[in-house]
């Protein structure tokens, strides 16, 4: 019964295995209540000790399984800085690319809109020269256009003068052929006037005829150049 009480009061309870080793260190024999020639003593503490035996193995299992999982945790801490390390040198990559599409991006934004102004200078200046040109083509058809319209006049005054000195030269011609038939002398004075009236009007009608074609010729040329140049 005292060894019974020793199981049930401390055998079963788990101990460290520096205790276990300390505990089974005890004699048996140190208890004057204790027979080993008992069956029952001998089976019971074989029992004891394969007890003791599985709790060594339960706690070297034990041991075995913290010790492992020690190394997975420090395991685990290095691939978790290993991850942490790549991922910070990932973002970092990327941020440099980043920053690098960005400049490239802004290059091309400052070149494109250094590359439009240019052009809009230049179609500014294109249209700012188109204007003067135009306007100096309207200055110049303007002045060519009075200049058409005063040589229009010109020889319409031509054509009346022309007009006029044919209808004296008949005048002056009919009133000789009257002297004529009448029997007027020719050596008259008044009939020699007559004849060189009549001479001088048609030397100025002849003369006036050239200037005529000659202006018809010039308002015909006007006439074309401003054509073309429209």
């Amino acid at each position: 019964l005292g060894w019974g009480n020793l199981l049930l009061n401390g055998a079963f309870t788990y101990r460290s295995p520096a205790i276990l080793n300390v505990e089974l260190q005890i004699p048996v024999t140190e208890s004057p209540d204790l027979d080993e020639s008992d069956p029952c003593l001998a089976e019971l503490c074989s029992k004891y000790q394969q007890i003791l035996d599985q709790i060594k193995a339960k706690d070297a299992e034990l041991h075995a399984i913290l010790q492992e999982n020690k190394e997975l945790a420090t395991q685990l801490e290095a691939t978790q800085e290993a991850g942490a390390a790549a991922l910070r040198n990932a973002s970092q990559k990327l941020y440099k690319q980043y920053q690098k599409q960005m400049d490239e991006l802004k290059q091309k934004h400052e070149q494109e809109k250094q590359r439009l102004q240019a052009f809009t200078e230049e179609q500014e200046e294109n249209l700012k020269r188109s204007v003067e040109n135009f306007n100096n083509l309207e200055l110049k058809l303007l002045h060519k256009q009075n200049s058409l319209t005063e040589l229009e006049r010109r020889i319409e005054r031509m054509e009346k003068e022309k007009k006029e000195l044919m209808g004296r030269k008949l005048s002056v011609e009919k009133e000789m052929e009257c002297k004529n038939s009448m029997d007027y002398p020719d050596g008259t004075k008044g009939f020699q006037n007559l004849q060189l009236e009549s001479s001088t009007l048609q030397e100025k009608i002849f003369h006036l005829d050239n200037v005529i074609t000659q202006q018809h010729r010039n308002l015909h040329s006007a006439i074309n150049s401003v054509s073309c140049r429209t």
